[in-house]
């Protein structure tokens, strides 16, 4: 996105690999910890790419995720389908269930 002209900022709880993407990628991401300094309605996009199913207070992230969002702002999640063909083939074997990494299982409720 920066490539494209966007101004970005990244939050990371792994120090370790705060320190790969500044080394490869010249990328500063922040500890997850400083999501609640962020300052109001600040982000016009906000992306959690497999993040999710990680996150141990998923409901305060996600509260402290819409305070950041600007109005009219974007959130754009992707997770694992718990109900995916994958999933369904591979049952207890799928890769997506990853316990202990993965905390949570989400499903598509319509």
């Amino acid at each position: 996105m920066r490539k494209s002209g966007f101004e970005v900022a990244g939050l990371e709880p792994s120090p370790e690999a705060r320190d790969v993407a500044m080394k490869n990628h010249a990328i500063e991401l922040r500890p997850i910890t400083d999501l609640s300094s962020l300052a109001n309605e600040s982000f016009d996009v906000i992306t959690l790419w497999h993040v999710m199913e990680h996150i141990h207070q998923l409901d305060k992230t996600i509260d402290e995720l819409k305070r950041v969002l600007k109005p009219g702002g974007v959130m754009i999640i992707a997770v694992p389908n718990a109900e995916s063909y994958d999933a369904q083939y591979f049952k207890e074997y799928w890769a997506a269930y990853d316990v202990p990494r993965h905390l949570y299982h989400f499903k598509i409720k319509v």
